[in-house]
């Protein structure tokens, strides 16, 4: 037992990595049906890569990818392939790694001042039906009518969107063009 101060360490066994090298010399399966024992035995994310549906599948990483993105160019008895292994895993494709991928993260930023405002509601509600029809999802952030921290809010919601729509921006002119200078998809409205 330890005693006073000491800190006791507990030795806990690491999780098995199946995308790691070493695993071909240590006994835990990287072939076929390996991602399946990970994700029954593992302590680590359980999160299935696209690197393990490929190896599931016998195909590359970019059939995987073109797969799950829909495009044709796939033979169809691979693309089947694929869509049952990705279900058999839970595989999801990541947004952040596919917005890294094509630049895009597939998102309209929105920056209301109330969303208490009957207006806006109605506003919002056309803007996400409108992004959604087009493939998008909107990210809407409230500025709760803080006029001085608009800018700042907006320059954080067009980071992690493809575009911005300021609905009654409240900031004044000057810092509202700071905010759309070199940024091309800004669109106020009033």
């Amino acid at each position: 037992a330890p005693s006073g101060g000491e800190a006791r360490r507990l030795r806990r066994p690491l999780p098995a990595l199946v995308t790691s090298p070493f695993l071909r010399h240590s006994g835990v399966p990287a072939g076929p049906g390996a991602a399946a024992n990970r994700r029954e035995g593992s302590v680590g994310s359980g999160k299935i890569t696209i690197s393990e549906v490929a190896r599931e599948a016998g195909v590359s990483i970019a059939t995987v990818s073109r797969v799950m993105q829909g495009r044709p160019t796939v033979a169809a008895d691979l693309a089947q392939r694929v869509h049952e292994v990705s279900r058999r895993l839970g595989y999801r494709p990541s947004p952040v790694a596919r917005g890294l991928a094509t630049g895009s993260t597939g998102l309209v930023g929105v920056l209301v001042p109330q969303l208490s405002n009957p207006y806006l509601h109605e506003l919002i509600k056309a803007i996400a039906m409108g992004a959604g029809g087009d493939g998008y999802r909107m990210l809407l952030l409230e500025s709760d009518d803080r006029i001085a921290e608009e800018p700042e809010l907006a320059g954080s919601l067009y980071a992690h969107a493809d575009s911005l729509i300021l609905c009654s921006p409240r900031m004044p002119d000057d810092e509202l063009t700071e905010v759309a200078e070199g940024r091309p998809h800004v669109v106020c409205v009033n």
